[in-house]
């Protein structure tokens, strides 16, 4: 059932893939059950000075397929924090904490599932908490969640909202999930840069 689907918090009925070259964020409500997708995006941001400000940051994906069979506003995609226990592999236990079960705090604007293109990269612009969810000393947890799933919302029968989107594991770093950061520089003239981390 969605319930069970949504609240689930152990690796019972859950399966994982942190090596596969796409990843999935969404939702789907059918006739065979629930099925809800939840993605992680570990980020080494380490390479940011402790003394730099952060002043504004950007998620970026690469969408390779996209559905939207529910398009009723709650048929976004939403930058939140994770906490996996590894940054470097995922359990079927990881499923709950990629933010709060429901209602989890949001750390970017939303984007809409309808605009998501497939030729280009989408953007996730990091809002003032998602911006202080960047490490300056290690790995920034990042994820994405779809709206349904965010505001435990059933997505209507027979409908699937969700977008795959290419991983680090893809060849080349032309479609990498990519986190733009600007700072600004503590010293006396203030000097603006951008990272760009590769996931």
């Amino acid at each position: 059932s969605w319930a069970t689907a949504h609240a689930e918090t152990g690796d019972n009925n859950v399966s994982t893939d942190y090596t596969g070259t796409t990843a999935i964020a969404g939702a789907q409500n059918n006739s065979g059950g629930a099925v809800i997708w939840r993605a992680f995006l570990p980020l080494d941001t380490s390479g940011i000075a402790d003394n730099d400000e952060i002043t504004a940051a950007r998620l970026k994906i690469y969408a390779t397929a996209t559905n939207d069979g529910d398009n009723d506003g709650n048929d976004y995609l939403v930058a939140v924090q994770t906490s996996a226990a590894s940054t470097a592999s995922l359990t079927g236990e990881d499923y709950d904490q990629c933010g709060a079960v429901s209602d989890p705090t949001a750390g970017s604007a939303t984007v809409d599932i309808t605009g998501i293109t497939t030729s280009a990269y989408n953007t996730l612009t990091l809002n003032s908490t998602g911006e202080g969810w960047i490490s300056k000393t290690g790995t920034t947890q990042l994820g994405l969640r779809e709206g349904h799933d965010a505001v435990n919302d059933q997505v209507t029968a027979s409908a699937t909202n969700n977008v795959t989107f290419s991983t680090s594991e893809n060849t080349g770093t032309s479609q990498d999930p990519v986190l733009e950061v600007d700072t600004t520089a503590a010293v006396i003239t203030s000097v603006t840069t951008q990272r760009t981390i590769f996931a």
